[in-house]
């Protein structure tokens, strides 16, 4: 009966410790909404509807699963989050939120000083002509006409306090709000490859907003995520662009070592940024890259298995070539090879895409390539210094999600996992041993004392 009484304030016990590690939201980015200014449409930008030509193949159980994430990460979002779900959407533009979140609490006050007071003029200029209006695009959303989550379930999934739902179209995919963010995301992890992860975490978390208040579901956001690859590295192709994305890196990396080296004392603007990510949405590098992957699969299982190489690798690799000066073109090339996604997720069906140009483009991992610590070997080979966390092992780590019996985990639990609840399960362990130790010693000591009576 004693033992039994033990074990019940254990349970008790280890309830409440998890209740106080239960997962924060990271503190607000304030936005206030605001329309997007017009953008003209690249002449030459290239027709991208063959990227989406395989999504009418997807099976009718991959569909469903989609829609049922949706509303698994709606019914699992807490109060807190579904509070800045809203805050997130509160404007389609993401301006400096990427940068702001990534680069952590103790720098987001003076970033957002710099840039009311005038001190970022080429990037700001620059961000808005990054997402232009493409024909091709309107007319894949139209084409498909699969509308928003919270429209198709009305029942299943709500809509969410603050959140302005006749503000967006009606129709998904592929995702603007990804497609937007993105874009701005890996745009400023190409400038600040230091916190590449971080900052492409931001992205995603605010992808995952999108989701909770069911705007868009993880095939929306890959697609729309891909789709923002590929228009960066037509940005990074093109050499006027790439002038002002140069003038822009200058002046985002100017700023910050001005604020690290004259209001916070640091010696360095990479020191800085190394102690400033502890306050900001990731702690580590790893754990960026979790929540960055996570919006490019969305643990959906992989269907098939393609050839390693990636397709428009090359292409992509000019958005490489200013935070790794050293490395030549084709080694930039390995290195996009060395960290993309495997094939075969349900967006990706690269076999089934017939156009060269269209292929892969779901696969190229910005964060991790950018994020990477690359060593040349003496014969111009390239290998990678660092492992960071590979999609495959995600499925089966403390996530969950459409591959991984339907368990839904946010960003926020996410970052919060390993370390608390394995010290946590430690701890209980180690607890269980004692209680069982002291309870074994009582009954000896009783069966003695019996024994002397």
């Amino acid at each position: 009966m004693r033992a039994r009484r033990l074990f019940s304030a254990l349970a008790i016990a280890v309830c409440a410790c998890a209740s106080t590690l239960a997962p924060t939201v990271a503190p607000s980015i304030s936005a206030e909404a605001a329309d997007l200014p017009a953008r003209d449409s690249p002449s030459n930008f290239p027709d991208i509807s063959g990227m989406f030509e395989a999504y009418p193949s997807l099976s009718q159980e991959v569909r469903a699963e989609n829609l049922a994430y949706v509303v698994r990460a709606q019914a699992r979002a807490s109060v807190e989050r579904r509070t800045q779900a809203a805050r997130d959407l509160a404007t389609l533009d993401p301006s400096l939120r990427p940068l702001i979140r990534g680069a952590g609490q103790e720098l987001a006050g003076y970033i957002e000083e710099a840039a009311s007071s005038g001190k970022l003029p080429l990037t700001s200029a620059l961000l808005p002509t990054l997402i232009p209006e493409i024909p091709s695009v309107s007319e894949v959303r139209n084409e498909f006409a699969i509308s928003r989550p919270v429209f198709v379930e009305p029942s299943s999934i709500t809509q969410i306090a603050g959140v302005n739902y006749e503000a967006v179209g009606a129709l998904t995919f592929p995702s603007d709000i990804a497609l937007r963010e993105f874009v701005t995301a890996y745009t400023f992890a190409s400038f600040v490859p230091e916190i590449a992860a971080q900052i492409a975490a931001s992205g995603a978390f605010v992808a995952e907003s999108a989701i909770i208040a069911g705007l868009d579901s993880p095939l929306d956001v890959m697609a729309g995520r891909a789709l923002a690859v590929r228009i960066l590295a037509f940005h990074f192709n093109d050499d006027d662009v790439r002038a002002q994305l140069r003038a822009a890196r200058k002046e985002v990396r100017g700023v910050l070592e001005a604020i690290c080296m004259e209001n916070l004392g640091h010696s360095s603007l990479s020191r800085c940024l190394d102690a400033s990510v502890e306050s900001g949405l990731n702690l580590e590098v790893n754990q960026g890259l979790v929540v960055a992957q996570h919006a490019m699969t969305f643990d959906f299982p992989s269907s098939t298995t393609f050839d390693s190489s990636v397709a428009n690798a090359g292409a992509a690799s000019a958005i490489l070539a200013e935070s790794f000066p050293d490395l030549s073109p084709p080694q930039l090339r390995q290195l996009l090879t060395l960290t993309a996604l495997p094939a075969g997720t349900p967006y990706d069906l690269a076999g089934a895409v017939s156009t060269l140009a269209d292929k892969d483009w779901g696969r190229i991992n910005l964060a991790a390539a950018l994020a990477a610590t690359p060593k040349v070997s003496p014969d111009g080979y390239l290998t990678l210094a660092d492992k960071h966390i590979s999609v495959e092992n995600q499925a089966d780590s403390s996530r969950g999600g459409a591959g991984s019996s339907g368990v839904f985990h946010d960003i926020s639990e996410i970052l919060t996992f390993p370390v608390a609840w394995l010290a946590l399960l430690v701890f209980f362990i180690f607890f269980v041993a004692f209680v069982v130790i002291v309870w074994k010693l009582r009954r000896k000591v009783e069966d003695e004392w019996r024994e002397y009576e």
